[in-house]
């Protein structure tokens, strides 16, 4: 199956009922019922394992089809120490998939994964490290062969057998055959994830597709970790006490709270064990006895913070226990506190994601929108306001101020907030940029609201929120929109706001340390651009480590003869960073403050996607005619004059050729000892190389002009390179309004850059 990487990592939504305890007890239907109706109801989950161990139990039809009346997906998770029924009676229950989840002594394995082959069912595997049934070659082949879509390898899983290595011989061979076992999966592209081993057991080609036990709960393939602590409680208690849990916790969630669930059962079940076995002894001996007269104590109803407190905390990742965990299952593995560290790889595993899972990884229409919106804000308008380092600082744990940042320092996994930033009560815009460190979750924090956090994948990252005056509001990192992360229980995750917006910015499992600068602020609608009313050319130029070219590109365009600034938009894409194009439109709009400038940054991953880049950028474009240039051809004066003499019927335009600079020349032109406009006859005298009639005729990507209207019909093709993009659009041009116009003695000016560099220059040109 096919591995996706995404934008932003989704967290689970898959929930894990127990059809038999640790005893091998069996729940009954209603319990199960009960559970999936919990974990549905309670958080939020769209999927449930169901964890058979041993035999298949024919009571799963009653919990599939209940679950299929609350729109839940019910999958199989087996341990294979039984063999699956027959055919015909699993492929009856419509599982969504199944989980082969071999205990250490498991039999069946082989004869589950059969079945899933014969009954085309897709399925996922653990695989125990102490296992090792099969050479890794083998093994792996068969299973991706089979149609595994997904593999975790767990150090230690408390739902499976236990079983410890003896020695550190046997643990080398258990940790040799795991990690060359994920390898072949990868090499058949299955999605391969393990928790719970340190960095340094995990060979090279495999850092970053696991890590520390805590980020199991952040993996869509495992489980949603309320639930997942649910099960683990349940699973070690009698039938009996944990059919009264699940009752209690569906009727605290579901209906009217009684005091007596509420206080004395989660006492009495929960927390004292010999007083229950007292309180049902003297209920067995004395009957229906009743004492006659009297008047009842009433119970004391409890807080929240007082109820089901193992429920409702997050637990605090300790990575000191892990450790150990690791070292009695693996004696003789040597690994220190710095083994434990998340690897930013993990944020851009590959992964596999069934359709439920890949809904929830689409950026919706509606959000991207937003974000370009945001963009606009923030790099066509200077911060309305900005609160300096010195101006907040978080509250609930140590920090340190630096000359340019505040420095948030905590071990733990909680929440870390700021001060109150402001009251807002319209529409803004916020950026703050993270760094110098690492933290699982950032973003901002609003009252009333919950929390809209996204992972930190890299080292740093510029985060923003943007809100609209209706409230609908967009999560961008980097300046890419991103789906905020999840968490039940922990907070709300809002689609929209409701104004007013108390904001503060928050930081989650911070690793050591990590630092915030100062907070920009834009309040109001609006980028702060010229209106597009009048625009008649929009030029649209991608521009990749070519600013000091770009700049004598924008000072050709806005010498055109008899071309008014408000006729005229340039739309520039970029990516911020790769150099100084923000300097060069900075200093063009000061001079220039008249032109519809338009500045559209993309992240690194698409300097090189020109496709991508120049339909987004004429997407917005505003002008009857969109001038395509690259970053270095220089438009004689009276070009845009030529085009405004087209007749009406004429879409498609192009110069009759370039010429081609020398460095000498070219370095005049940068260090403005030649200025274009005003020595055009001089440069076209020295550019001896005319490149006329070049690429068989077609008006390839340094300059091809269109009507804005052929761009609904046609856009470029959007390769992840530069080559071929821009002649298929001509091409495809041709065939839908027919050929092109050639101008006749119009020629451009290519500035000379070392060659061939079609994906953008090493150096900063």
């Amino acid at each position: 199956m096919p591995l996706e990487i995404v934008n932003q990592r989704v967290p689970p939504t898959r929930a894990l009922v127990l059809a038999q305890n640790s005893r091998g007890k069996p729940f009954s239907a209603t319990d199960m019922n009960r559970w999936i109706r919990l974990n549905r109801m309670l958080y939020g989950t769209e999927k449930v394992d169901v964890l058979t161990r041993g035999a298949f139990l024919p009571d799963f039809q009653v919990a599939v089809d209940y679950a299929r009346l609350l729109d839940v997906r019910v999958s199989l998770r087996t341990d294979c120490v039984e063999g699956p029924p027959a055919h015909e009676t699993l492929s009856r229950y419509g599982f969504h998939d199944l989980f082969v989840s071999p205990s250490p002594k498991a039999t069946y394995f082989d004869a589950w994964v059969d079945a899933c082959t014969e009954l085309g069912l897709e399925f996922r595997v653990q695989l125990p490290p102490v296992w090792q049934n099969d050479a890794p070659e083998r093994l792996g082949a068969r299973l991706a062969g089979a149609g595994a879509v997904a593999a975790t390898f767990m150090a230690s899983d408390p739902f499976s057998t236990r079983h410890a290595c003896s020695d550190g011989s046997e643990s080398k061979k258990a940790l040799e055959w795991t990690m060359r076992t994920a390898e072949v999966l990868r090499s058949h592209e299955v999605d391969v994830s393990f928790y719970g081993f340190p960095d340094c057991v995990v060979p090279e080609g495999l850092k970053g597709f696991g890590g520390p036990g805590f980020l199991y709960f952040d993996d869509h393939q495992q489980y949603a970790k309320p639930s997942y602590d649910l099960a683990l409680s349940l699973d070690s208690k009698p039938i009996f006490v944990a059919s009264k849990i699940l009752m209690v916790l569906v009727a605290r969630h579901g209906s009217a709270k009684n005091p007596v669930d509420e206080l004395f059962l989660e006492w009495l079940f929960l927390k004292h064990r010999f007083v229950l076995f007292w309180t049902l002894f003297f209920r067995k001996t004395l009957g229906d006895l009743r004492r006659e007269g009297g008047s009842p104590n009433p119970f004391k109803a409890p807080s929240d913070k007082e109820l089901f407190q193992w429920e409702d905390t997050l637990t605090g990742y300790d990575t000191e226990s892990e450790m150990r965990r690791f070292q009695t299952s693996f004696p003789g593995v040597a690994c220190g506190m710095d083994d434990w560290k998340v690897n930013p790889a993990w944020y851009r595993q590959p992964k596999y994601y069934d359709p439920l899972d890949r809904s929830r990884t689409a950026t919706e229409e509606g959000q991207i929108e937003l974000a370009r919106c945001a963009n606009e804000v923030m790099t066509n308008r200077p911060p309305d306001r900005t609160i300096g380092v010195d101006g907040y600082a978080p509250q609930n744990t140590f920090h340190e101020p630096l000359s340019s940042a505040n420095r948030w320092l905590s071990i733990s996994r909680s929440e870390k907030l700021t001060n109150r930033l402001g009251t807002f009560d319209g529409a803004f815009t916020v950026a703050v940029t993270f760094g110098g460190g690492r933290a699982q979750w950032i973003g901002f924090a609003l009252r009333r609201h919950g929390q809209l956090l996204c992972s930190m994948t890299e080292s740093a990252h510029r985060i923003a929120l943007h809100v609209e005056p209706d409230g609908r509001c967009v999560l961008l990192r980097d300046g890419e929109p991103v789906r905020p992360v999840e968490s039940p229980k922990r907070y709300y995750v809002p689609r929209r706001l409701l104004f007013p917006v108390d904001l503060r910015i928050t930081a989650w499992n911070i690793d050591g340390e990590i630092s915030s600068q100062a907070i920009d602020f834009w309040e109001g609608e609006g980028s702060g651009l010229p209106s597009p009313e009048g625009v008649k050319y929009s030029v649209v130029i991608f521009c990749t480590r070519f600013a000091r070219r770009l700049q004598h590109v924008l000072l050709s365009l806005v010498h055109q003869v008899g071309v008014e600034s408000k006729e005229l938009e340039i739309i520039v894409g970029y990516v911020p960073g790769a150099d100084t194009t923000d300097d060069t439109i900075d200093s063009f709009r000061l001079l220039y403050p008249e032109v519809r400038i338009q500045r559209v940054p993309f992240p690194r991953t698409n300097m090189r996607s020109k496709g991508l880049v120049i339909n987004q950028c004429c997407a917005g474009a505003a002008g009857e005619w969109v001038l395509l240039l690259d970053s270095d051809i220089l438009l004689p004066p009276n070009m845009i004059g030529r085009i405004e003499a087209a007749p009406d019927e004429m879409v498609f335009m192009c110069p009759e050729g370039r010429r081609m600079l020398d460095p000498n020349q070219t370095a005049r032109v940068l260090l403005s000892d030649l200025r274009p406009w005003e020595d055009w006859d001089t440069l076209m005298a020295k550019a001896t190389v005319d490149k006329s009639g070049e690429a068989e005729g077609i008006p390839i990507g340094y300059c091809q002009i269109v009507r804005r209207s052929c761009l609904d019909e046609v856009q470029y093709t959007e390769y992840e390179h530069f080559e071929g993009a821009d002649s298929d659009f001509a091409l495809a041009i041709r065939e839908r309004y027919g050929n092109e116009h050639r101008m006749d003695g119009v020629s451009v000016l290519h500035l000379d850059h070392g060659g061939s560099q079609w994906y953008g220059t090493d150096k900063q040109r």
